[in-house]
């Protein structure tokens, strides 16, 4: 959905994708959208169960532009006993966002049920969603029971999914030249890349509809 608001003598043009954010409890997922969402401000110190689904709303500036994606996040929680109700809320979602702990495979594992379910519930097409696949808590030292990166990436790519590994942390930015922290980078690619998929749309729809008259 497209929209345009007027700032200060400039238009500013703002997509809104849904994008789904899964996978096993306590694996960083809520950490991540609130350190987006609030641009590094908000970390939060304790663990709070995600109860049912949290749905807010992450703004993503395209960089050099003045167009922004909305992404309405729908945090869903990861305990069993909420995935039959939070099911009608996975309908239709443009991007899947998958989060695992890279210290805890099965984690990792659970991704995989929860990308199954989401393709279930996608009732108006029957390709898979766009997305990503995330291994969060980067910054710890790694055991020997970490889970393998050449099998997350190998998931990943079988599932039509980019591979990111990444902290909640507020300063962490791992091996990034560019000064970034890493909990941007997988919502900052699917901002890009639903912006990207947009414009493709339009070109198929004006070259449908032909030159004009």
């Amino acid at each position: 959905m497209g929209g345009l608001n007027v700032e200060k003598n400039r238009v500013t043009s703002t997509l809104r994708c849904k994008v789904v954010v899964a996978g096993a409890p306590t694996v960083g997922k809520t950490s991540l959208c609130q350190m987006t969402q609030s641009s590094g401000s908000l970390f939060p110190k304790k663990y709070n169960m995600t109860v049912g689904v949290d749905v807010s709303v992450i703004p993503i500036r395209l960089e050099g532009t003045t167009e922004v994606v909305e992404l309405f996040a729908y945090d869903v929680g990861g305990q069993d006993v909420f995935v039959d109700c939070c099911e009608d809320h996975l309908h239709d979602a443009d991007y899947v966002f998958l989060c695992f702990d890279l210290f805890d495979r099965s984690t990792l594992t659970a991704c995989q049920d929860w990308l199954s379910l989401v393709n279930r519930s996608r009732k108006q097409t029957a390709d898979p969603p766009r997305g990503v696949l995330v291994g969060n808590k980067a910054d710890l030292e790694q055991p020997a029971n970490a889970v393998d990166p050449n099998e997350a990436r190998s998931f990943a790519s079988a599932s039509g999914l980019e591979y990111f590994e990444v902290s909640s942390l507020p300063t962490w930015q791992g091996n990034q030249q560019g000064g970034k922290p890493t909990w941007r980078e997988p919502f900052d690619h699917i901002a890009r890349d639903f912006k990207r998929q947009y414009e493709d749309f339009l070109e198929r729809a004006r070259s449908a509809r032909g030159p004009p008259q």
